[in-house]
């Protein structure tokens, strides 16, 4: 027998695959990036319920957590994460989510770089 996380024991090889949630959060706005997010989210659930849960906290373009992404253990939040950076996301320092991250603003980068243009 082998042990994944504490006072759980597993027979097969510890693996913690598949196994991602996500839910809107009622009254935001959903990122540009939304869909992209989303899909990747279904392409790694499970219908098991979780061991652990790790919390990932969306920002949309306005600052406001409108997506919270449920991750089972380490490696799914390290996958998670990997994916949310290659997006351009920004992580942000929280007490409140094991990661939050802020979608990144296109049209404010644009803004900014039309500014020190000018």
């Amino acid at each position: 027998m082998q042990y994944c996380t504490p006072h759980v024991i597993v027979t097969s090889t510890c693996t913690q695959e598949d196994t991602m949630r996500s839910q809107l959060i009622a009254g935001t706005a959903t990122a540009k990036l939304d869909a992209q997010i989303t899909a990747f989210v279904s392409m790694h659930s499970d219908a098991t319920e979780p061991l652990f849960d790790m919390r990932v906290g969306i920002k949309n373009e306005y600052g406001d957590v409108y997506r919270l992404i449920l991750a089972d253990g380490v490696i799914e939040l390290i996958r998670v994460d990997k994916f949310l950076l290659g997006l351009g996301c920004i992580e942000e320092v929280t007490d409140e989510f094991d990661i939050l991250v802020r979608v990144p603003c296109r049209d404010a980068e644009m803004l900014l770089q039309t500014l020190r243009a000018n």
